[in-house]
């Protein structure tokens, strides 16, 4: 992307009202469609109406992620459809945003639209998890009545989200615990400071925690697991939606459970809307 671009923005959370900002203030030639925050650029129902206004843009930035629902573009008011965005392309636009999926994908390539998912860059994915992280302590400092110091924390899942959660959660004094399956994470975490285990230890040791974070994307936390923990648990779940934790269960039996997703956005905007400029302009 460069400063000669049309750039239409469409959607997001605050991330997005941020990286406006940022670009217009940076000299690029912006607009904003279903912003928070923007309150100037397209009036919905004149876009919507419109079969030519996205031929004005070569550059669509959508946001991260792209979409909750695979139907509509992740926005405030959830009324721009997926497949009306893709009849209004023209060959030759640049789309970037965040986890867009496959079918997306093919769809943009068969109309000779190209695809950037930010979030399939390393830098990005680095940057992204320290807010991931400091939101997720966050999350668990709001909902829990116990003191992170000194509590028996457990973090599911040893990737760039993982690692980063448990390092902070390491220097707040937590007693931590890694479960994960590959050795190399299990050595990491230890080199980490962290203490290390392999699944099959999970139901053993799963009673002695006051905090677990999950940031696996895969239903790790079952029934069968979650009628072990302590009763004053905290459980922060911040893998994708629909999360790995059975939350049905955790509501019957009275567990203090949390899916937190799109933190970044709702903890940190303006810096994470300088992660996502940085990328998008390299």
């Amino acid at each position: 992307m460069n400063i000669k671009d049309n750039i239409l923005l469409i959607g997001g959370d605050n991330r997005q009202e941020y990286l406006y900002k940022q670009l217009k203030a940076d000299g690029y030639n912006i607009s904003a469609l279903d912003v928070p925050g923007i309150t100037i650029s397209y009036d919905m129902d004149e876009f919507l109406d419109s079969d030519s206004k996205l031929s004005n843009y070569n550059v669509i930035l959508l946001p991260i992620p792209y979409s909750k629902n695979k139907h509509t573009i992740n926005s405030v008011s959830d009324s721009i459809g997926i497949d009306y965005l893709l009849e209004l392309l023209t060959p030759g636009t640049i789309i970037y945003g965040g986890s867009m999926d496959k079918t997306f994908k093919e769809k943009c390539h068969s109309k000779r639209v190209m695809v950037w998912d930010i979030i399939e860059s390393d830098s990005f994915a680095l940057y992204n998890s320290i807010a991931t992280a400091e939101g997720a302590i966050a999350e668990a400092i709001i909902h829990s009545p116990l003191n992170l110091h000194k509590a028996n924390v457990l973090v599911l899942g040893y990737g760039r989200c993982g690692s980063t959660l448990a390092k902070k959660l390491v220097s707040l004094n937590c007693i931590v615990d890694v479960c994960a399956r590959r050795n190399v994470q299990k050595a990491l975490a230890y080199e980490d400071g962290c203490n290390s285990f392999s699944f099959d230890k999970l139901e053993h040791k799963i009673k002695t925690y006051d905090f677990i974070f999950n940031t696996i994307p895969a239903k790790v936390l079952n029934k069968e697991l979650l009628t072990l923990v302590k009763s004053d648990v905290t459980i922060i779940d911040i893998s994708s939606n629909p999360g790995g934790t059975d939350f049905d269960i955790c509501k019957k039996i009275g567990i203090n459970a949390h899916l937190c997703l799109g933190l970044p956005g709702k903890y940190s905007p303006a810096t994470s809307a300088k992660i996502i400029c940085n990328c998008i302009k390299t």
